[in-house]
């Protein structure tokens, strides 16, 4: 059986569609997970109260939703509780009984939402 030399010709035209969708599979792909994740804040509002009770022995109220040794701007201890002015997927801002506010991480070993 003999073979035939064939050789891949590209046609003046078709090579840019290839490219252009390359290029999107491949920004789609990095930009995937910000684009899956998007972490919305939900903001409490009128009647709808939240608090959250404090699990963990000490954790650290933080300025900015952000860990960092220079923005720890207090502690709570456990059995405390704080009101939830905003909650994100990562992070709740607290008002503390003496009315500062600040950001403690919403891992479920450190703060537990509860009904009050």
């Amino acid at each position: 059986m003999a073979r035939r030399n064939r050789k891949f010709v590209v046609e003046p035209g078709t090579l840019i569609p290839w490219i252009a969708l390359f290029i999107v599979i491949i920004w789609l792909g990095a930009n995937w997970s910000s684009v899956n994740t998007e972490k919305k804040a939900i903001k409490a509002s009128g009647d709808s109260v939240s608090y959250a009770k404090i699990v963990a022995d000490t954790v650290n109220v933080r300025s900015a939703p952000e860990i960092d040794k220079e923005n720890i701007i207090g502690t709570v201890e456990k059995g405390d509780t704080v009101q939830v002015i905003e909650k994100t997927s990562d992070w709740f801002r607290v008002q503390l009984k003496d009315e500062k506010t600040g950001y403690i991480s919403a891992k479920s070993e450190y703060i537990q939402l509860v009904d009050e």
